[in-house]
């Protein structure tokens, strides 16, 4: 690249050095999370609560429970909330018989509320747990020690609020592959609890976890009802009451069996893109502006631009197990993201975002 000379120019050195910062904080980011790895805890183990929302999950809620049921943990207790289902949820989860499953039935969320906010709200009534976790329905505790694993790691880094970076199994990766290119580049989690913005903040709404007597003080679900993205919220909120969520590496102890196809991702996505852009039309507009601008415009005309950011993708996609043809077809991924960003904010804007069978009404704020 030559001197700058043009507009044109200036912006193309100017996305040189946020991808070259977002490079480091991508590898700062890995490089503390594999560490982790080697934490240990010593005394006895807290009491754990299992928390499960679940719509329309018989593909995926017997593989999670009976991995629940099967830890080898002295404390633990599973917590499943059936919401509405319309497949055979409920008589999958009917068939097991174990003093350690609780399983609610509703009968859909209260005016003002999201489904599975109301669902993980109300499963936390009356658990007398030391620590809740939080998984979504498509989890799965990979075995027996995953969670002794889990909250070791949680107790050794003195944790209020720790959430998870899953594996993934599953399709539709080319649109899958940018969650974990977003955690892991996006936010500067090697800081610890020192993340300085409520801004850097959020927790991974597929496995989080709390010490029940933070959760009972704040009441995050109750404070982020009617948000879509409500994990983005619920840490962003717990951030400003003083509470910092520190990620935690839990590939090797839970997996995330997302969508099983391109189609399948694209509605997933669809549901929260618009909320992920900020949620308002300045915000899409001026978001979508620089995503296209950075990802797609400049790198073809400046194709040294090409090489942190390849450099991005490469070390997330490594770090999380993700086929090298998804790497080589990251300006795939990135162009995806962008169609189904318009995608999502049109159908809030028309009122047909849809998910589950439910059309979902946002709450701004």
């Amino acid at each position: 690249m030559m001197a700058p000379d043009s507009t044109l120019d200036w912006m193309a050195l100017v996305a040189v050095v946020v991808f070259l910062v977002v490079l480091f904080n991508t590898l700062a980011n890995v490089v503390y999370l594999r560490r982790q790895r080697r934490l240990t805890a010593s005394g006895p183990l807290p009491s754990v609560a299992v928390l499960v929302p679940a719509r329309n999950e018989e593909r995926n809620v017997g593989r999670l429970v009976e991995s629940v049921l099967a830890q080898d943990y002295p404390s633990l207790s599973l917590h499943v909330y059936d919401d509405q289902s319309e497949d055979r949820t409920s008589q999958i989860l009917a068939a097991y018989d174990d003093v350690r499953l609780r399983v609610m039935h509703g009968d859909g969320p209260p005016p003002g509320w999201m489904g599975k906010v109301h669902a993980l709200y109300r499963l936390t009534r009356g658990v007398r747990e030391d620590v809740f976790l939080f998984l979504d329905a498509d989890t799965e505790l990979t075995d027996p020690k995953a969670l002794r694993r889990m909250v070791a790691r949680f107790q050794g880094m003195d944790l209020e609020v720790g959430t998870g970076v899953t594996g993934l199994k599953g399709g539709g990766t080319l649109l899958v592959s940018l969650i974990g290119s977003i955690i892991l580049s996006a936010m500067p989690w090697w800081v610890g609890k020192r993340i300085p913005a409520s801004s850097m903040a959020g927790v991974n709404g597929q496995c989080w976890m709390v010490r029940a007597s933070v959760y009972r003080t704040f009441e995050p679900h109750d404070h982020v009802r009617g948000q879509v993205l409500e994990d983005i919220h619920i840490g962003r909120y717990l951030h400003r009451q003083g509470v910092r969520p520190v990620l935690m590496d839990v590939q090797h102890d839970v997996l995330v069996h997302m969508y099983a196809n391109l189609e399948e991702a694209w509605s997933g996505f669809r549901k929260n893109a618009y909320d992920i852009a900020g949620g308002s039309p300045v915000r899409l507009v001026v978001g979508l502006a620089v995503y296209v601008t950075g990802l797609l415009v400049l790198p073809i005309m400046y194709p040294v631009l090409l090489l942190p950011l390849f450099g991005i993708k490469w070390v997330t996609d490594r770090f999380l197990g993700v086929p090298l043809r998804i790497t080589l077809a990251a300006p795939v991924s990135w162009v995806l993201g962008a169609a189904v960003l318009i995608h999502s904010a049109w159908a809030n804007w028309t009122g047909t975002n849809e998910w589950k069978g439910r059309i979902l009404t946002r709450q701004s704020g």
